[in-house]
């Protein structure tokens, strides 16, 4: 990966009008694909009465998973 040189614009809104003024603000002609960590999720704290928490433990038991 390239590292571009990005040049501050006078008027940012300006529209560019040829690729020569697109290179000129080092954007990049294609995007670059992104990737989120497998680890990224969410936590959800929640109290069970005893008969849910062991529905939830038993279906975790059966998918071969942890309660959390």
């Amino acid at each position: 990966m390239t590292r571009r040189v990005i040049k501050s614009a006078s008027e940012p809104f300006t529209p560019i009008m040829s690729e020569q003024e697109w290179d000129e603000k080092g954007w990049a002609r294609e995007s670059e694909p992104l990737t989120a960590s497998p680890q990224l999720g969410a936590m959800i704290s929640i109290k069970l009465d005893l008969e849910c928490d062991l529905v939830v433990r038993h279906a975790a038991r059966l998918m071969g998973m942890t309660n959390s």
